[in-house]
């Protein structure tokens, strides 16, 4: 982790903590921390070593709207863990992950209404869609 968070200019700890925090809202069904960590590492690993060099950005929000699609693409799949110990950390039941996809298909639509918004210089919309996705805890605007 501390690799793949040093090759990409230390933000992928950031991006992880924004999912962990999305992962504590109320839902019918969450993902264990060790999956979202071990899911968010192997995208910004393949993502390194695809191309060589560091594409994230330094914008947490357009980081958090590639993750989502990545782990709603990606959440049926095998995760290996890195540590060696299991052969797949992934084992969420079929139903959980169907939930779990559908959650982070809406949220990932969220976050991109809530970039669009932000674009528009809309900023109070923006931020009332980022708290439908963090939550009550998320700062609200005060423009």
């Amino acid at each position: 982790m501390k690799t793949i968070n040093d090759n990409c200019d230390k933000q992928v700890l950031k991006v992880i903590r924004a999912l962990k925090q999305w992962n504590q809202r109320p839902y019918r069904i969450g993902m264990p921390s060790y999956l979202i960590e071990t899911m968010i590492s192997d995208y910004y690993h393949s993502l390194f070593t695809t191309f060589g060099t560091s594409i994230i950005s330094e914008y947490l929000d357009l980081e958090v709207i590639k993750v989502f699609e990545y782990l709603k693409n990606n959440i049926y799949h095998n995760v290996n863990d890195p540590k060696g110990i299991a052969s797949n950390i992934n084992t969420l039941s079929w139903d959980d992950k169907f939930s779990l996809q559908q959650r982070l298909a809406t949220d990932w639509d969220k976050a991109k209404s809530a970039r669009q918004y932000e674009q528009d210089d809309n900023h109070a919309a923006s931020i009332k869609k980022w708290s439908e996705i963090f939550g009550e805890n998320f700062p609200t605007y005060t423009g």
